[in-house]
């Protein structure tokens, strides 16, 4: 299954780009609300119930490097 890539906006001008999924189980959601995991909601410094702004990206470069750094 593959996703859409998004780009999430959350508290104090933070941004992230995710992959998004679609449930197959449509029961489990409502309107306006999604799933994120812990990684992703650090990132954006937000807590379970707040806002955030998720906007379709059309076009994305793939990476050619990443840094993955110590804590």
């Amino acid at each position: 299954m593959y996703g859409d890539q998004v780009m999430l906006k959350g508290k104090k001008r933070r941004e992230t780009i995710c992959i998004a999924f679609q449930s197959e189980d449509k029961t489990d959601f409502k309107d306006g609300e999604i799933r994120m995991n812990k990684g992703t909601r650090k990132n954006l410094r937000v807590k379970l119930g707040d806002q955030v702004t998720v906007s379709a990206l059309t076009e994305l470069p793939n990476a050619t490097q990443i840094k993955v750094l110590p804590f």
